[in-house]
């Protein structure tokens, strides 16, 4: 019933309407972006229904731009400034451990959670990551001089360190760490991944060896990603080239 009325209703001008809509209720260019991919699956899946017609596709008429998003990161002085800050609320305290273990790691928030005691063998940590079931292996006592590691003596398990509760409410936890940490900055929970990777290629690794820590399966995704992070390689480079 649901695809008929899609196969019934749409249209080029009733998904024009849909984005003139969507941009009136909400500024956000990338979320008016995913609306209407969210908008085109639908579509999409009534065609392979053979409800709609694959010449009555209004989405062959409309481009759904591309939106590159500014990725937020932590500096170095922000991420001491949580390192050494001194939570009396053993939650909270618990929970910037945790964010602190993906800055050092880069793992994706899923990764996190789903991490196990047979993850940690020795100082190396291997997983298969959920997103997409690729295999990752990373030395935590090389990472951030074994930071990881430490962090892990204070806790009995690798499971204990990963029990946070749900994404949201990390999140939002992960707010008031921010406030008690000083930082202005809207804190959330995949801004450790991103600050692993600007941090480490300030650091002097290379786009290919912050692919291998990030699990990421093609170099293009990395540096499509980080392309500002590149940026700073690059001047980092020229500027020992050709020192002033």
């Amino acid at each position: 019933l649901f695809f008929g009325i899609v196969g019934y209703l749409f249209g080029f001008t009733i998904c024009s309407d849909f984005e003139e809509n969507t941009e009136v209720c909400i500024s956000c260019e990338n979320t008016i972006a995913i609306r209407m991919k969210t908008l085109r699956c639908l579509v999409n899946e009534a065609i392979k229904r053979n409800v709609l017609r694959a010449d009555d596709d209004p989405f062959r008429y409309i481009r759904i731009p591309e939106i590159k998003a500014r990725r937020e990161h932590l500096d170095e002085k922000e991420l001491h400034a949580i390192e050494q800050l001194t939570i009396d609320d053993e939650h909270l305290a618990h929970v910037r451990d945790a964010f602190l273990f993906c800055c050092y790691t880069g793992l994706r928030w899923g990764d996190f959670r789903h991490l196990t005691a047979a993850a940690l063998q020795g100082t190396n940590l291997t997983i298969r990551q959920h997103k997409t079931g690729t295999p990752l292996c990373l030395p935590l006592h090389a990472l951030w001089g074994g930071k990881a590691v430490a962090l892990l003596a204070r806790y009995d398990s690798l499971e204990q360190l990963a029990n946070v509760g749900c994404n949201r409410q990390s999140n939002a936890d992960l707010r008031q760490v921010a406030a008690l940490a000083g930082i202005n900055k809207h804190l959330h929970w995949h801004m450790a991944r991103h600050t692993c990777a600007t941090l480490l290629n300030q650091h002097g690794l290379r786009m290919q060896e912050i692919q291998y820590i990030l699990g990421h399966q093609r170099q293009a995704t990395t540096e499509r990603h980080y392309a500002e992070t590149l940026l700073t390689q690059v001047e980092q480079s020229l500027n020992q080239a050709f020192p002033t």
